[in-house]
Formats: C-alpha cells, structure tokens, sequence
C-alpha cells in the first residue's frame, strides 16, 4: 500500500484505503464500495527535473464542524517538503502539521459548515518516475513535408503503483506549476502537453506515444561554420513547429532520420532533437560532400597601434582580409549558410553585406543553382588593448 488519506474526529475513524485502482472506506472494520472514479491520479513529468509531480484525488466525507484529514505514505520516495492539501471553497484546510511518533503522516485541520463528501487532492513530487524522450523523423523528399513522432520511455522506480494515472508533461521551470493549459483554436498550449492515461507497476517499463505531427513542411540549409568544422558543410533540415500544440521546449531526446524512398523507408542519420521555441527547429542531416568550402585570409596586417604614458605598446588593431568561396556541385539548387565568429570587440567591411549580425557573429544566406560558385569577401578589424577599452 503506497499512499493513502485517512479522515478521523474525536469518535469516528475513516480510512480511505487506495489498492489496485480502486476505493474502500473502512468504518469501525466494515469496508463500503465506492466508485473507482472517486480517486484519480495526476502525473506531471517536468522538463529538465527528476520529480514528477503527483496528485491524488479522492472523494472523502467531511462532517460538519471540526475534523482533520490524514496523509500517509509507506515505502515510496516521496519528497515530505512538497505535500500538500487542497479542497473546496466551503471547508477551511489549516496548516499541515506532522504526527507525532509517525515520520511518513501528515495531518492537517479541517473546517467545515455541513457535513458532505468533498474532492480532495494530495499533491507531492515523487522521484523514481525515471523518463526520457526519443523520436522518429521521417522526410518525404517527393512530397516535401517530413513527420514526426516522439515517444517517452518510462520506468517507475518510485515504489508507488500507479493506476490508470493521467500524465501530462510540463515545459515550464522547476517550480512553475499551475492547471492544465488548453489549447484554445489553433493557439497552443505554452506550459503543458496531455499524454495518455497509464498504468505502470514498481519495477516496469512502458513506451508511449507524447507528439506526433504530419506533413510538415520543411527546408534544408546547407551551413559552413569554419571555427568548428574547418571546411566541412553541413546540411540541417528546418521545420517549423512555433505553430503546432506542442510544450514551450520538447525535451530533448536522440532522433532517428528516415527517408521515405520508391524503396521503402531508409535511414539517414540518428542525432539529437533539440526544439526552438521561437525559431525553426533544425534537425542534423549529415554532410554535404558536394558542396566545397574554403575560405582563405589574403592579408594580415597591425593597424593603429597605441602607447602609454612610458612609450609602451598598450593596444592595436589586427586587420584581416578574408575570402569565403563555395562551389555547388550537387546538381540542384541550394541555400547556403556561412558563419563567422568574431570574439571582442571588433568591426567589419563585407561584400555582400551579412544577413544576420550580432555581438561575436556575423552569418550570410546564399542562393546557389548547380554548378555555382559565390564568394563572400570580408575584412575584420579586432581591437586589442586600450583599443579595445
């Protein structure tokens, strides 16, 4: 038995015992059926923590005036911090207080007008509910749309059993928690993701299906990043999922690439799903080996040097003229990508101008047809010393 209420005033006793899914009342020995539906269970898996959420609903009666409700767990790793107590507006809940001689009881006072059963909920962050999430990409390149199916990979290492429990996964902050968001028309939910319900005993193991999207539109880009892969061109194929009901941030998880091919379905690539909230998200792909990269600095120069009151150097500009070139060999036409890392403070000429330019980077976007070459050429000026100040 993991977990249970128990309600009691000064002559009456009434345990709420929870075991296989469904619900008893023991009064003074003699156990009365209750619906099943009078308990249910929530589990909110948290993006980025390894304590689930858990909330426990149960149909208790309340008499009228003073009472307490009890709280009790065995064996389950249950952080005793995070326990609390919720019920309707007509009763008053006090403080929780911790039973004497009990560690694993929590009792906290109740005030209530009439006597009636109440809905009470019992929520705590348990650990043991060990997840993780993985995915399946498969791109129709005929079609031109990809799809994609997440699934997570659970295990309930926590001692507690869990019935018919709903899950959800929340992408907001540890500690940010709140109801359920609904998706609202075609407005998604920001903070939370609803799974199907399930069942998971101590020790098991369970797969389930959290995402899945259908012909999706996409695009692939070609990106040269000198500093981390010298001449290398990648390809990233880029699907927007800003407009899909999906969490804030998919968690991370491994991906496997499949082309859908006259052939049947092939893989390409397995890598890592990392979601953008607010921008494409890119997906690795492999190499372009068709694709030829270099970039090569033509002059190297120290410009406007400075001293200091005694004569000595104290700062200067190192000026290099560089040139990018890509030659597009793959028969079809492309759009490029070239990144250049500039680390502090610095200025640059460059024909064509960047696409995008920020604090320690500088990127161009080309449009290539087969058999092109484009060259970008660029001069950065970086500031050393007090030229830097």
């Amino acid at each position: 038995m993991a977990s249970r209420f128990a309600h009691s005033t000064a002559f009456l006793t009434l345990a709420l015992i929870i075991a296989g899914g469904s619900c008893l009342f023991a009064q003074d020995g003699v156990p009365l059926a209750l619906s099943s539906s009078a308990r249910e269970v929530a589990i909110t898996l948290r993006v980025g923590s390894d304590a689930a959420l858990v909330q426990e609903t149960a149909e208790v009666f309340v008499p009228e005036g003073k009472s307490s409700v009890r709280f009790e767990w065995t064996d389950a790793d249950i952080d005793p911090a995070s326990i609390r107590l919720d019920g309707p507006e007509d009763i008053k809940i006090g403080g929780a207080r911790q039973t004497a001689g009990a560690q694993k009881t929590y009792t906290w006072p109740v005030l209530a007008e009439r006597s009636a059963g109440r809905l009470l909920t019992a929520s705590y962050f348990l650990k043991g509910i060990k997840w993780t999430a993985s995915y399946t990409l498969t791109l129709d390149a005929a079609a031109g749309t990809v799809d994609l199916v997440g699934k997570l990979h659970l295990t309930n290492d926590s001692k507690l059993p869990l019935k018919s429990a709903w899950l959800q996964l929340c992408a907001a902050p540890v500690g940010v928690l709140g109801a359920l968001d609904e998706a609202e028309g075609d407005v998604p939910s920001g903070t939370y993701l609803a799974l199907q319900d399930c069942t998971l005993e101590p020790g098991r193991q369970k797969r389930i299906i959290f995402f899945r999207a259908e012909d999706l539109p996409f695009r692939i880009l070609h990106r040269a990043d000198p500093e981390a892969y010298k001449t290398e061109v990648r390809s990233y194929l880029l699907v927007d999922l800003s407009k899909l009901a999906v969490p804030a941030t998919l968690p991370t998880g491994h991906l496997e690439v499949y082309e859908r091919t006259a052939a049947g379905r092939m893989p390409v690539v397995g890598t890592d799903l990392v979601h953008a909230a607010d921008k494409e998200t890119e997906v690795f792909i492999g190499s372009q080996p068709n694709v030829v990269f270099e970039r090569t600095v033509t002059n190297t120069r120290k410009t406007d040097v400075e001293f200091d009151r005694l004569g000595r150097v104290s700062g200067y500009d190192i000026t290099d003229d560089l040139v990018a070139v890509f030659r597009n060999r793959t028969g079809t036409p492309l759009e490029l990508e070239l990144i250049e890392r500039v680390p502090g403070k610095w200025d640059c000429t460059t024909d064509p101008a960047p696409t995008k330019r920020e604090a320690n980077e500088l990127r161009w976007t080309l449009k290539m047809e087969p058999g092109a070459e484009s060259q970008v050429s660029f001069t950065i000026v970086r500031r050393t010393g007090s030229r830097a100040d």
